[in-house]
């Protein structure tokens, strides 16, 4: 049995390396409120 399977690719998505054209997209997820509450890393701490 032969395994072809790629696993950086697939029907939906396709993972490579940053280009320098995706900087301009990436900039605008800085100014995503959403995206950055997903993106923090910090634990919570109770108030």
């Amino acid at each position: 049995m032969e395994n072809n399977h790629n696993i950086f690719s697939g029907k939906l998505v396709k993972l490579t390396s940053i280009r320098p054209d995706d900087a301009e997209v990436m900039a605008k997820w800085q100014e995503d409120a959403d995206y950055l509450r997903r993106m923090d890393s910090d634990m919570a701490i109770p108030l």
